[in-house]
């Protein structure tokens, strides 16, 4: 897709595709025309026509979700509000995609090197956010029991990316997520990243310790000993992207054939703007050569006829990476106590 061609100019998509065009030529061509006749693609063509494109992951996430059973992701497995370990076990996807796959192409490097810079650009933003990410290390800790009267380690590097996100995710740095960045893409060349994933999110688990700053209060019996503060340390993070497989709302996934695929910038624009009805997309180009439009819609109305194609939840592999300095803080027991 990177060579493709980027047309500007909207046209509507998802009309019924014909399978031949007629053209009258000249004024002595025979009167019915000359007839072109035109490949039209059925949707499960996609992942051979990924294949030819060099799209191997997306080839490869396509077919998984034809050959799955019917299931739509509901909106709160898709928000992340019920955890992954509850995700039908066929349906959850931990070896597709890679962080060594991921990482080859330019714009999810950046943004996986940002998480490490100066000990992250997510550990040097506003005041607020640092705040946010704090609260949410200081509850994992809590939930798991770990203020005490001695130093104890938290977290678990040797888990899977799964049990991480389940017990230690605390920050998530997104790629391809904001519609602007979604249309230079599209501008730019569709790739295989895109074609696998769309927008996701690389996300990080915490590693560390936390020790009590101990008081001794002198009493009348035996010494009185409580923790005025909690100095905590992030000195390890476990880093994994995680995103859905699945054709919920109304987007836009270009003009196929098996020659490739076009990205109708004006389209795809106006598609992320809530400003186009995918019913009155249509095919673009001039026959033989036409491509014919596919969105999330297609995919569902496939769903409905055939009673196949599953939503999946993916996880990648994990990386374990330790900060040049320990992010710290330091908590006291009744900002502990005071959390919800």
């Amino acid at each position: 897709m990177a060579n493709a061609k980027v047309i500007e100019k909207a046209r509507p998509h998802t009309a019924a595709p014909v399978a031949r065009v007629a053209s009258r030529t000249s004024p002595a061509a025979h009167i019915g025309g000359t007839v072109i006749p035109v490949d039209v693609p059925k949707l499960t063509d996609l992942p051979s026509y990924m294949d030819a494109l060099g799209w191997k992951v997306s080839a490869a996430l396509m077919r998984k979700w034809f050959a799955a059973d019917a299931r739509e992701m509901t909106p709160a497995e898709k928000l992340g509000k019920v955890p992954p370990s509850q995700y039908p076990r066929e349906l959850l996807d931990t070896t597709t995609v890679t962080l060594d796959w991921i990482l080859g192409f330019r714009r999810a490097a950046i943004a996986y090197k940002s998480i490490l810079d100066h000990r992250g650009s997510i550990f040097s933003g506003s005041a607020v956010y640092n705040e946010k990410l704090k609260e949410q290390l200081v509850k994992r800790i809590r939930n798991a029991g770990l203020f005490a009267s001695d130093a104890r380690t938290f977290g678990d590097l040797s888990r899977t990316s799964i049990w991480q996100h389940e017990n230690w995710q605390i920050q998530l740095v997104r790629v391809d997520v904001e519609n602007n960045d979604r249309v230079l893409v599209q501008f730019e060349g569709l790739d295989d990243l895109f074609g696998a994933l769309g927008g996701f999110a690389f996300y990080l688990a915490a590693y560390g310790t936390v020790t009590p700053n101990v008081r001794v209060l002198p009493s009348d019996g035996p010494n009185k000993r409580t923790v005025e503060k909690y100095m905590i340390e992030m000195t390890h993070v476990a880093i994994y992207a995680k995103d859905t497989y699945d054709f919920i709302d109304q987007q836009y996934l270009g003009h196929w054939n098996k020659d490739g695929v076009e990205a109708k910038l004006m389209v795809a624009a106006h598609d992320r703007l809530g400003l186009v009805d995918p019913d009155i997309y249509t095919p673009s180009g001039d026959a033989p050569d036409i491509k014919f439009p596919v969105g999330n819609e297609s995919f569902r109305r496939y769903r409905r006829k055939h009673g196949k194609g599953g939503d999946l939840l993916i996880f990648s592999d994990m990386r374990v990476e330790r900060f040049a300095s320990p992010f710290r803080f330091a908590v006291t027991s009744d900002q502990v106590a005071g959390l919800i």
